[in-house]
Order: C-alpha cells, then sequence, then structure tokens
C-alpha cells in the first residue's frame, strides 16, 4: 500500500510525498505503524493523506486512525551493546557498522542531558573517545562528575560516530549506566512469588486494538487468589512492540506486575473500554480551588489500594494516552485535550511494600505517579519522559507517605519533580483517593538519590518542591515535611528546590502571597547535588535544613512553646507530647537546627527534672556551650540548639537569645 501525505505548506498529492508499506495478508486485523519523519516534505501540519494498492485488489477496512508522536527515522551508525560501571570507571561496547567505517574514524561518548538535545554533538561534553572498529570497547571513562562530587548514575550519554570528514552520526539511542543497582539498596525489599501468570493464558492479545483491561485483570485476580505470583506481559525487544490496551487494572496482594523488554502497557484511548463513564479533558472545576484536575475523578490505569507487596517492574513501558488534536474554540493550554482521557499511570493509596523499578512512564498528560497514605516504598531505574500535556508532575509524595527511596529517577516534563505534600482537608479526589484528616498526614523519610530532575521542558517547575498545605490542621505535628534527603541529583527547572506555600484549602482566596500559611519543614539534607537553577523557599523557614545550595534554616526558634506539640522539634531518646505545652524527654536530647550569623547567644528553658542545655555545630560533634547555656557562634552556620535530658523530664519551654557578653 502506498500512503500519500499533504501539509498545511504544500497541499498536492504526489509520489515526492509517499511512502510504501507492506502489509501482512496472513491476518485480518494488524496494527500499521506508518513514520514519515525521513521524508525531508514532511514538516508542519499534517493536512491530508490517501491510500492506494499497489499491485492488489479486494477490500480493505480500516478500523482506526490515530495520528502519534514517534522517535524520527534518522541515520545511525551501530548500537551500544552495553554500558557498565564501578565505583571509578565506567566501560561501554557497542558495534559500527562497516559501511560507516574509515581510515581515521574515532567513537565519541558525550554527556547528553535531556536539556542539551538541541545542541550539535561539538557542543557535548567529552566523556571519552577511542578509534572506531567494527565491535569497540570503551574503557577508563571516569565515573565522577564536578569534581568527584557527583558520579554519572544520573548521566544520559550518546554514542557518535567522527569519520575524519563529515558530521558525526548517532550509535544506537541515548542510554545510561545499566548496572545501577549496584551502586544502590532497597531498605524495604520483600519478595512476591515467582509463579508465572500469562496474560495471554486469560485471553490478552497485546496488538494495539483490543481490549485488554479484562484479560490482565483477571490474571491480576488469579495471581493473588494463589497468593501471589508474576503476571507477565510479555515482550521481544528484537520484534515488533506488542501493545496491551487497558483502562484501568487494580493491583492485589503479593502480585508483580512484569511489563518485559519489547512490551507496551498502553492507556485505552476508547471509552468502551473503561466500564465506567471518564471524564475528558485536563480539568474539572470546585469553584474557589485550583488545580482541580480530571486525573483525581478518572480511575488510574494501575491503582494499588488498601493492600500490600505490589511490584511493578520488568523493563518495559507504560504509555498513556496522547491522542493528538486541537480545539480551534481554546486559546489556553488545554486546547490538545479535549478528546484525550487524562489517568495518572500509577497510583498508591492506603498501601504498604511497593516496588517500581525499570520502567518507562511515557506521554502522560498529568501526574506521574501519585502515593497517598503509603509506606516502605522503592523506586528505582523509573523514566517519566515525553510528557504530552502540562501538570507532568513526577512523583507525588501526598499525605500521610512514610519511608520513600528513590534511586535513579530520571524525569524530563513541565511541572514539580519530586513533590513533598502534606495537606489538610485537599477537597480534590474521587472514589480511589480518599482523604483521612485524623491521622498523621506528615510526610516524612524520603531519600532520592543518583536521579535527574529536569522540571523545566516548556513549563516551570521546582525539580524538588516543598508543598506544606497543612496550615489548618490543629495538629501541626501531623502535618510535618520531616527527614528529607537529597543527594547525587541533577535538579533543574523554574526552581532546583522550591515550595508551593500558600495553602489553598483554608478558606481563603488562593493568590500566592500569604507569608505565614504553611505547615512545619525540619531535617532537610540536600547536599551533592549539581542546582542549574534558584534554590528558595520564600517565607517558608524550615529547621534543621543542611543544605550546600543556599537555603537556610530558620534564624529563631519555631514552636518554642510547644503549643503545637512537637512540630519543627527533633530528638533523640524518648519523647511524649501528650497535650499542647509540654513534651516530656527521657534519656536524650530536643533539639532545632537554626542558622545563626556570629555572636554570643544563651539557651535557657522552663521544665521539671534533670536537664540541661546542648548546642553543637552542624558537621562537628563538640559541643559549644557552657553550663549556663550561654555559647559562642563563631561564624554564620547551623547550629544545633537543644536540651539534653537525664531520666525523664517535662519542658514546657525553650528560648534562644542574644547573650549581653
Amino acid at each position: 500500500m502506498r500512503v500519500y501525505f499533504i501539509t498545511e505548506n504544500d497541499t498536492v498529492f504526489n509520489r515526492a510525498k509517499s511512502k510504501t508499506i507492506n502489509l501482512d495478508h496472513g491476518q485480518n486485523i494488524q496494527t500499521v505503524d506508518i513514520n514519515f519523519s525521513d521524508n525531508p516534505y514532511a514538516k508542519g501540519h499534517l493536512r491530508g493523506f490517501r491510500l492506494e494498492p499497489v499491485n492488489a485488489s479486494g477490500v480493505m477496512i480500516i478500523e482506526r486512525i490515530s495520528f502519534e508522536r514517534e522517535k524520527a527515522i534518522t541515520p545511525n551508525a551501530g548500537q551500544i551493546l552495553s554500558c557498565k560501571a564501578n565505583r571509578d570507571n565506567i566501560t561501554i561496547r557497542g558495534t559500527i557498522n562497516k559501511k560507516y567505517l574509515s581510515t581515521g574514524a574515532r567513537i565519541q561518548l558525550m554527556y547528553a542531558p535531556f536539556y542539551k538535545d538541541e545542541l550539535q554533538p561539538s557542543q557535548l561534553e567529552l566523556l571519552g573517545e577511542c578509534a572506531a572498529t567494527e565491535n569497540f570497547v570503551m574503557s577508563g571513562i571516569d565515573n565522577k562528575r564536578l569534581g568527584n562530587k557527583m558520579t554519572h548514575l544520573s548521566s544520559r550519554m550518546r554514542a557518535f560516530l567522527k569519520p575524519s570528514y563529515g558530521e558525526p552520526i548517532p550509535i544506537g539511542e541515548p542510554f545510561f549506566i545499566e548496572n545501577w543497582k549496584d551502586f544502590c539498596n532497597n531498605p524495604y525489599e520483600f519478595i512476591n512469588p515467582d509463579k508465572i501468570f500469562p496474560v495471554e493464558s486469560f485471553g490478552a492479545k497485546g496488538d494495539g486494538f483490543s481490549n485488554d483491561t479484562r484479560a490482565i485483570q483477571h490474571a491480576i485476580d488469579a495471581a493473588a487468589e494463589a497468593g501471589g505470583g508474576r503476571v507477565v506481559l510479555k515482550g521481544n525487544p528484537s520484534e515488533k512492540k506488542r501493545e496491551y490496551l487497558a483502562a484501568h487494572l487494580h493491583m492485589k496482594a503479593n502480585v508483580t506486575l512484569d511489563i518485559q523488554p519489547g512490551a507496551v502497557l498502553r492507556q485505552s484511548p476508547f471509552k468502551e473500554h473503561y466500564g465506567y463513564r471518564p471524564d475528558y479533558g485536563h480539568d474539572n472545576i470546585i469553584p474557589g480551588i485550583p488545580w482541580t484536575h480530571c486525573m483525581y475523578t478518572n480511575m488510574p490505569l494501575v491503582l494499588a489500594k488498601d493492600t500490600h507487596n505490589i511490584k511493578i517492574t520488568g523493563g518495559g513501558v507504560i504509555r498513556m494516552d496522547d491522542t493528538y488534536t486541537e480545539n480551534p474554540s481554546w486559546t489556553h493550554y488545554a486546547k490538545n485535550c479535549s478528546d484525550r482521557i487524562h489517568l495518572v499511570p500509577i497510583a498508591v493509596c492506603n498501601t504498604r511494600n511497593v516496588e517500581i523499578t525499570d520502567i518507562d512512564i511515557i506521554r502522560c498528560s498529568n501526574y506521574h505517579s501519585i502515593f497517598y497514605r503509603a509506606d516502605s516504598v522503592y523506586i528505582g531505574n523509573l523514566k517519566l519522559i515525553e510528557v504530552a500535556c502540562l501538570s507532568g508532575d513526577g512523583v507525588s509524595l501526598g499525605n500521610a507517605v512514610t519511608n520513600v527511596k528513590i534511586d535513579r529517577l530520571i524525569f524530563e516534563s513541565n511541572d514539580d519533580g519530586i513533590v513533598l505534600a502534606s495537606s489538610y482537608k485537599d477537597p480534590r479526589g474521587g472514589n480511589w483517593r480518599e482523604r483521612v484528616d485524623t491521622i498523621d498526614s506528615s510526610v516524612r523519610n524520603i531519600t532520592v538519590s543518583h536521579s535527574y530532575i529536569d522540571s523545566n521542558r516548556n513549563g516551570a517547575g521546582k525539580a524538588i518542591a516543598f508543598i506544606p498545605w497543612g496550615s489548618t490542621n490543629p495538629r501541626q505535628d501531623y502535618n510535618e515535611i520531616d527527614n528529607i534527603c537529597v543527594t547525587d541529583c541533577v535538579l533543574r527547572g523554574g526552581h532546583s528546590v522550591g515550595t508551593w506555600p500558600d495553602n489553598p484549602f483554608d478558606g481563603k482566596p488562593f493568590d500566592g502571597n500569604e507569608q505565614d500559611d504553611y505547615a512545619p519543614v525540619k531535617n532537610i539534607n540536600i547536599v551533592g547535588n549539581e542546582y542549574l537553577s534558584l534554590c528558595d523557599l520564600m517565607w517558608v523557614k524550615p529547621t534543621t535544613f543542611i543544605t550546600d545550595c543556599g537555603i537556610k534554616s530558620s534564624n529563631e526558634l519555631k514552636n518554642a512553646d510547644f503549643s503545637d506539640r512537637t512540630a519543627y522539634w527533633s530528638w533523640t531518646g524518648r519523647v511524649s507530647a501528650t497535650e499542647k505545652g509540654r513534651i516530656t524527654v527521657t534519656d536524650g536530647c530536643l533539639y532545632q537546627g537554626l542558622w545563626l550569623q556570629p555572636g554570643t547567644y544563651r539557651v535557657t528553658f522552663t521544665g521539671k527534672g534533670n536537664a540541661v542545655p546542648a548546642v553543637t555545630k552542624a558537621g562537628n560533634n563538640n559541643q559549644i556551650n557552657n553550663s549556663d547555656g550561654v555559647f559562642l557562634a563563631d561564624s554564620e552556620g547551623t547550629y544545633i540548639i537543644g536540651i539534653n535530658t537525664t531520666g525523664s523530664t517535662d519542658i514546657t519551654g525553650i528560648c534562644l537569645e542574644k547573650a549581653n557578653h
């Protein structure tokens, strides 16, 4: 079959704007992909096309035509077979097509982050090179960057064949260090049963147009009923990709969803596949409430709710519906959304023990993932790329999410990357995102390492976003963002580290300017990263904020009278705060980290028991105070201000003031 096209710039059908494709006569229905990107006339918007059988007769029935955004067809000199690293060095192996080899040709390895895609190879950072041979090995590449500050675990790399004359030619696709697990550990590891449940055995087709929702769900249900197992969406990277259309899948306990390399779990574009009436478009409307997206009322593509021991892994792809149209009557950002069903690809609610590894999520039209009341979560080698619409947040860690480790998140989108959101009475949400306001909704114990987080693709989100929207909670100690560690990451966006501090759910108009409308932030360690954008928490004043990005802790004690119980405070030993205005510390230390200017200060406290003031400078274990609480801050920096107790001590207040000497 010959396929012709015309564009907005050239409206005449001719052979120059056509391509011939072969059809498989052995199938009644088949998916045919036609990519015109290698045709020099395929520029601008498509305005029409024509199908012409070649040396054939009969009837051709077209079930569906869709217009997709796919990778362009470009010259390729070979392929990369592997990229592995140890602590010090990186080694890559690959092959070159003989026709591209010439005397003096070199293979060059470049650091090629997403934000430098528009640059020519000569403008990229050279990491290493070697002579061009049919089978090549390039070793001894330094696995350190920025003066040994960081590793290359988050680095996207590209290899090029540099001939003795002419332009460099790409070798394969961009790639990353593949043995990332050798540098990481999962502190929340659990083992699911390994019994295999192939989705084809339950009726799945994987043909890109059949509705496989019911078949995959039946496989998940069968695995759960058997006590757990591995639900396999098989693929073969050397063959044509297998696409399994689905609308909504509900994960069950002890089940692993294994999306293999070459397999695609694809959100169905057909409303009849959903089993409910989905909302089209980007946003719903709740008067007076911003960001009321349809993703909250539509069911997620993959949902883990009220369960445990869930894994999503395998090396395959989750692709969301990116149907492209333009609504001519709309001029705002959602003009391409009217024919698109916006879903969250992965959502987790009230679930313990979750692992998401070795998965690419592409073409998402809203948040890529939402976690809400989740505990013991491990995310490794998760790529969130090719975003299709705005509000493309990455990993959203919401209320009551605790104990999360993220290793090698690759995120290139237009909104916040890692979202640390502790809110109170958030009115958004459908039947899957249940709100519970009476529990401790703090976001605690989050570690992010070896990640590339770029929130600046046609947007200005925060790579690390603090969202403390719990200012109206009568228990401020139940709405903290606490114990966050970020290291060995590339951070880029409107802010590398930033905040949305004005609570939109406090009953007042949201204007982003209320300077006291935020919940507590404490115990933050953000060091050893590359900060490519501004770092600023505006008027949010955290305690014990240790960083090399320029953000400073509060310069005065927060919640010094304990009216908000333990909010802003940290401790060792045992602590009890059963009532406002009093904290009981047993054999430990109650403290805050503050940013102080040089000078002499005094720490005092009120209470009953055996206790003494204690002060250290961050990074120095030597106490620098006298028994009367007077200490000298000899230089500006973060000082740990606290009270050491022996036995049980009731403390009703702590005071820090400038001393007279």
